[in-house]
């Protein structure tokens, strides 16, 4: 473990790590897109964060009807959940601008399929070496390593778990009418909420680690 937790440390692996990281994060923003469309003239609309803790079958549905349109206003509407602009037709048909994306959920799976899994592992990394070398995990306070290594494989299993149960929510479901009819049972949508919040809650305390680093240094320099 605590080879594994040096090698880490080192300067170009982190250098490394933090590019991949940083590499995949942005792959994600055109993976989005590929869910909803990302346009300045649609207000309200929810991201990927508001399905995660979406807690409730509810909410989890509505979260998947605004993506897809079908609650927004055409147009501004301080009663409507979301805004977006369009033609409505003498038939009450709307054409929406820019017009949803029809495999929307299909495009959810793909994002989290091919980037979402990487992800944990590649910031799951970088989070443990980066508080190995920072606070000497490799040395004087060894004692300390098992709980970030812990720490750092709970919030990869955590997110990978979330992501599971979505798939699972959203298997056999690839356009917005499949997502708008089927059930979503509360229990995995709890769970899948319960996960991220485990994930995000360990993400802030690596977070809080990182910056109190220099904190204890500043002050140790002036106690000497």
């Amino acid at each position: 473990m605590e080879r594994s937790a040096h090698f880490l440390g080192r300067v170009t692996v982190l250098a490394s790590l933090l590019i991949a990281v940083a590499v995949n994060a942005v792959l994600f923003i055109p993976a989005q897109r590929g869910v909803a469309p990302a346009d300045a003239t649609i207000e309200g609309m929810p991201t990927v964060v508001h399905l995660q803790m979406a807690w409730t079958p509810d909410r989890f549905r509505g979260y998947l009807e605004e993506w897809s349109g079908s609650v927004c206003s055409p147009v501004p509407d301080t009663a409507a959940r979301c805004v977006w602009p369009g033609e409505v037709a003498a038939d009450g048909t709307i054409t929406r601008t820019p017009p949803p994306v029809a495999d929307g959920p299909a495009g959810f799976k793909r994002m989290t399929m091919r980037l979402d899994y990487a992800f944990p592992i590649l910031y799951g990394l970088l989070a443990v070496g980066l508080i190995s070398r920072l606070w000497g995990l490799t040395g004087r306070n060894r004692r300390w390593l098992p709980l970030a290594v812990g720490a750092g494989l709970a919030a990869v299993l955590c997110d990978m778990a979330e992501n599971s149960l979505h798939l699972w929510l959203l298997r056999g479901v690839d356009t917005w009418d499949q997502a708008l009819a089927a059930a979503y049972p509360a229990f995995p949508v709890a769970a899948a909420s319960l996960f991220a919040s485990m994930k995000y809650a360990i993400l802030v305390g690596f977070a809080l680690a990182a910056l109190a680093w220099p904190v204890r240094s500043a002050a140790n320099r002036l106690m000497r």
